[in-house]
């Protein structure tokens, strides 16, 4: 009886071997030997219906190979060829797996290479990102040690400036030098600077407050009228309430240059004090 491959559709893009003969020869049971080994091989996931046809059909190919129904005496020096094409289609197969395993070999290999770069750029990651923090650390340390030195240096002005304003003469228009509030941060930018007494007496009463609560915080402001506000600024600020003649002259001509000198409060300190005096 004649024997078929299953059909293409069924061996999902597999290539079928030639038409079995009839009656079939061990070529054909050789093919579908290597048939079984391309659908395992190739596409690994088959319907079992189709596997089963297959080993249904090796067993009676099997059958018909060794019982001919009718052997004819032309066929009988076929049986040698037939043994032949058997052998050197497993061989075939056999060269066709060792293929496959060194392409699987080759493969994993391949993945092995793979992960030990993975592995290589993470931990290049790692340390990039340990001295990105390295690096921030160290920037955060220079910001804090700037920020002392501006807070010390704006301390350090201050007293500076209320010594030379407590020397200043009592007059409405002698430059002062500004002074940091009691938190030693500068007066906000929306308060007119005090660059005299005369700007002291003739702030807007809610900049008399502000200025009060800057130089004494927590202090109960209600027993200060705005006079007292006022003679409290200056004390404040260093400025005497009772006019010094004798030193006024020298210290008029110094205020541009300890204006100047507000720049370089840190450095400049010592130089101003030490020009009054030789001035003086």
């Amino acid at each position: 009886m004649p024997f078929n491959w299953p059909a293409p559709d069924e061996l999902l893009g597999v290539q079928p071997p030639r038409p079995i003969s009839d009656p079939p020869s061990l070529k054909d049971l050789s093919n579908v030997y290597r048939l079984q080994h391309d659908l395992f091989r190739q596409t690994k996931i088959h319907p079992n219906e189709v596997l089963g046809r297959l080993v249904l059909l090796e067993h009676n190919l099997c059958e018909a190979v060794a019982h001919p129904a009718a052997p004819q005496p032309q066929q009988d020096n076929m049986l040698p060829q037939a043994i032949q094409a058997l052998q050197q289609g497993q061989g075939d197969l056999l060269q066709q797996i060792q293929l496959s395993r060194a392409e699987a070999t080759a493969a994993a290999a391949a993945a092995q290479q793979t992960m030990v770069a993975v592995q290589q750029l993470t931990q290049n990651i790692q340390a990039v990102q340990q001295n990105i923090q390295a690096v921030a650390l160290r920037v955060q340390a220079v910001e804090d040690m700037v920020t002392t030195l501006t807070q010390e240096s704006r301390k350090n002005h201050g007293v500076v400036a209320k010594m030379l304003n407590s020397m200043q003469a009592v007059d409405l228009h002698v430059p002062l030098l500004i002074v940091p509030f009691a938190n030693n941060e500068l007066s906000p930018q929306d308060l007119q600077p005090l660059l005299d007494r005369f700007t002291v007496h003739n702030l807007p009463a809610d900049q008399h407050m502000r200025y009060f609560h800057g130089y004494y915080p927590g202090e109960d402001i209600s027993g200060y009228d705005e006079d007292a506000q006022v003679q409290a600024i200056l004390r404040a600020i260093g400025c005497n309430l009772v006019e010094d003649r004798g030193q006024a002259a020298p210290l008029v001509s110094l205020i541009p240059l300890l204006n100047y000198c507000d720049h370089y409060a840190t450095s400049s300190t010592g130089f101003c004090i030490i020009l009054y005096i030789s001035v003086l």
